[in-house]
């Protein structure tokens, strides 16, 4: 998913917020800070990265785990009897709590608190290695107890990913936890120099690191935000561009290249299932006419009012209007015999007679009229798209030779007037 998205759908970023992104980039900050508006999905960002923390962080922390097992159990016979009673408890300490840890951060709720969880395994651990390396009595056993401190400092803010957020807190409560077994027990037998060595020192590195594997973790989300920003910006553009190629800027209808485009496709799917497929082309009576009387401001707003008065004559959401060329417009009518498209095409006769646009010039009529040619084949290997247009162009030249402002058919191999006269409700 990308940064710019969520369940809902894709976020919308203005102008202000992208441009404040792309100067931080620029100006390479010490400290990134996230926007208000992008908060939310830069938690959303790092909580998808938490199954890779953990896959990352556990190994280190298994063979951690069995380092400190293996270094006491070859050891085992050399501790004291207190010693041993310690090594006891605080290899179970970190058993159960890298055991219960990797199998709680592999549910999605616990991952939402992965932090919280993390920081407060890290806390128990580094508290029982601070603890018993002060508590040893054999000097050899502390040193290891050191080491393994430093060890375990260092994974929580590389291995598991610990933000800076996170290991400050887990470094003040491991000081804290600490100060307060020792102070249970009654004692040490180290200085608390040494544990400052093992711990105080690892710590401030591991600070430094989370600090910076944070801030590193919010220039590639905002890196990811800007990214994602122009990518969304070129697909829009590219919409915008592609619905430009295929409509017709004037009538607002879709271009023949949308039309032919169309057809083929509709062609190619009815001669698999053997449906009938019809084509009505209709041309504006007189249209040179009417644009030397009125100009051409009015023959464009005729060409866009037509346009109209033709889409609003289709029922269904398959039918298809387009302007196909100057005065020209072409329906596509999928699954229709003969006898639809003639209905559909006396519905858009009709239509625009209702619009009444005033032409003096021709003299059988006083308004814009469209003649009209209908075909219909169900389309085979044996004709093409070609044929169906040649077909509805030769209907409509013989309703122009029959005196325009009506509807031809092209039927048994030839254009001529409909056989069912009430196929057209349109009267003269």
């Amino acid at each position: 998913m990308s940064p710019l998205t969520s369940d809902s759908g894709p976020v919308r970023l203005d102008a202000a917020v992208i441009e404040r992104v792309r100067t931080m980039l620029a100006r390479q900050p010490f400290v990134f800070v996230i926007p208000p508006m992008l908060r939310a999905q830069f938690a959303a960002y790092r909580r998808r990265a938490i199954p890779r923390y953990v896959r990352n962080g556990a190994p280190p922390l298994v063979i951690l785990t069995l380092a400190i097992v293996a270094a006491y159990t070859s050891a085992f016979d050399a501790l004291a009897a207190s010693d041993v009673r310690l090594w006891r408890v605080g290899c179970s300490i970190i058993v159960t709590c890298v055991v219960v840890g990797s199998i709680a951060v592999q549910f999605a709720r616990v991952q939402d608190y992965y932090e919280v969880v993390g920081g407060a395994m890290a806390t128990v651990v580094l508290t029982k290695l601070v603890v018993v390396q002060l508590l040893f009595e054999d000097a050899t056993a502390a040193a290891a107890e050191g080491r393994f401190c430093i060890v375990a400092t260092v994974i929580a803010a590389l291995a598991l990913k610990l933000g800076f957020r996170a290991v400050l807190p887990m470094g003040a409560l491991t000081i804290a936890c600490s100060v307060a077994c020792i102070a249970l027990i009654g004692g040490t037998q180290r200085s608390w120099t040494t544990a400052a060595h093992s711990f105080a020192l690892p710590f401030v590195v591991a600070v430094f690191i989370a600090f910076l594997h944070e801030q590193r973790e919010a220039e590639t989300f905002l890196q990811s935000v800007l990214l994602g920003h122009e990518s969304q910006e070129r697909a829009e553009l590219a919409q915008v561009l592609e619905r430009l190629a295929n409509q017709d800027p004037l009538s607002g209808l879709p271009n023949r290249r949308a039309f032919d485009a169309r057809l083929d496709a509709e062609w190619r799917r009815l001669r698999r299932e053997a449906r009938p497929l019809a084509i009505l082309y209709a041309d504006i009576d007189h249209f040179k006419k009417f644009n030397d009387a009125y100009g051409h401001a009015a023959g464009d707003e005729c060409i866009a009012r037509v346009a109209r008065a033709i889409e609003s004559a289709l029922a269904r959401p398959a039918d298809l209007a387009a302007r196909y060329g100057g005065e020209e417009f072409v329906v596509l009518l999928p699954e229709t015999d003969l006898k639809g498209g003639l209905a559909v095409a006396a519905r858009l006769l009709a239509r625009v007679d209702a619009l009444e646009i005033p032409h003096e010039r021709p003299t059988s009529a006083r308004f814009v009229s469209v003649s009209i040619g209908v075909a219909s084949v169900e389309p085979t290997d044996l004709l093409g798209t070609d044929d169906v247009m040649g077909f509805a162009d030769a209907a409509l030249y013989e309703a122009k030779r029959s005196g325009r402002r009506c509807v031809r058919a092209y039927d048994d191999g030839r254009a001529r007037a409909p056989r069912d006269s009430n196929a057209l409700s349109v009267t003269s």
